[in-house]
């Protein structure tokens, strides 16, 4: 709810750079303004968030004032990532098939995951350059490419990490961290 701080301690969920800034190419940073000016002009302008349509790879991890759960399954050959916000699935196959055609673009990207060790590596190209990253308008083009990581921290926590290029938008690559704990009710069962 952006009340607390992560039990990290850290002051941004932007890792690196170590001053915890996005680090945006003017140019990109001109687009995001204006996308921002406009978004309450038409349905059209506003953002994939307000729309509904998805909060897109990374955001979809990211925290927000409600609906922040998560739900991480696997089977023999895929992983499934459920968003409760927007009932999102990220379906993956655990397995090294080639990337769809690249004139394909997807709203979450292509992604393909593996084992290292007990970290999930997620890696996803193939983006459609239109949705959003956060609330703030940054945003990605079709040059995405997201490396999330998703390491247990023990029976009950998870820290999720994901690594951010895109030469089109941002002056270098950059990172975010934060933990995902599992919350139960005291009448949920573990299966």
């Amino acid at each position: 709810a952006g009340d607390r701080l992560l039990s990290t301690r850290q002051p941004s969920l932007v890792v690196d750079p170590p001053d915890g800034r996005v680090p945006v190419k003017a140019s990109a940073a001109a687009v995001r303004e204006a996308a921002i000016a406009r978004q309450r002009d038409d349905y059209r302008t506003m953002s994939t968030w307000d729309r509904c349509i998805t909060r897109g790879v990374p955001g979809s991890m990211l925290p927000t004032g409600y609906n922040n759960a998560y739900r991480i399954m696997q089977t023999s050959d895929h992983v499934i990532i459920l968003h409760e916000m927007i009932h999102e699935a990220r379906i993956i196959p655990l397995d090294d098939r080639p990337y769809i055609d690249e004139a394909v673009d997807l709203w979450t990207g292509d992604a393909r995951a593996r084992w290292d060790g007990d970290t999930l590596v997620v890696d996803a190209q193939g983006f459609n350059g239109e949705a959003w990253l956060d609330r703030a308008g940054n945003y990605a083009s079709n040059g995405l490419h997201v490396v999330e990581r998703y390491t247990p921290m023990g029976p009950n926590a998870i820290m999720y990490e994901a690594t951010i290029e895109d030469p089109n938008v941002f002056t270098r690559p950059w990172e975010i961290r934060m933990p995902l704990y599992r919350r139960l009710e005291a009448n949920a069962q573990v299966l």
